[in-house]
């Protein structure tokens, strides 16, 4: 986004044309995005590296952040949702914030859940997330559809444990 905004914007090797506009942060943020589409693993920890320099060069900016959480969802939700803490401090209505931490702590949950720990707070938070997109975006389908899967896996998770479903109520 960040490249198409601003026109076309080289950004392999040490220079970087049509650059002028660029904050240090968005170029950050542009050849990390760059180096996400590589398939050289050095090349994908450069990417990680300049992306977390972008979101803290500028907290505002949401391709960086958003492609930090897309690279720890699955491998550490808990680093996901705390970048998405950080995230929503600065932008409350941003409904693509809540989502990514809604999934987040979806993510989380799970794996409490099948690492026997205790994953019924995570899952509220998840569910109040994707509640809160859905204030946003009233409109938002995947928000929705997530939103009934965390409703509806608390009595189960409850049951699963040895407890009362109705509990969940």
């Amino acid at each position: 986004a960040v490249v198409q905004a601003r026109g076309t914007v080289h950004v392999s090797g040490s220079e970087a044309a049509g650059t002028d506009a660029l904050s240090p942060a968005m170029l950050a943020c542009a050849r990390g995005l760059h180096g996400l589409l590589d398939s050289d693993p050095g090349a994908q920890a450069s990417a990680r590296r300049f992306l977390e320099e972008a979101a803290a060069g500028d907290s505002a900016l949401e391709e960086a952040v958003e492609a930090l959480v897309d690279l720890d969802l699955s491998a550490a939700p808990e680093a996901a949702i705390a970048r998405l803490d950080r995230a929503l401090e600065v932008d409350r209505g941003y409904p693509m914030y809540w989502k990514l931490r809604g999934r987040a702590r979806w993510e989380s949950a799970c794996l409490r859940f099948w690492r026997g720990e205790d994953a019924l707070e995570v899952l509220a938070g998840s569910a109040a997330d994707f509640a809160r997109v859905l204030e946003l975006q009233p409109g938002d389908a995947e928000s929705r559809d997530y939103l009934v899967q965390s409703r509806a896996a608390r009595p189960l998770w409850i049951q699963e444990r040895g407890g009362d479903p109705a509990e969940a109520y």
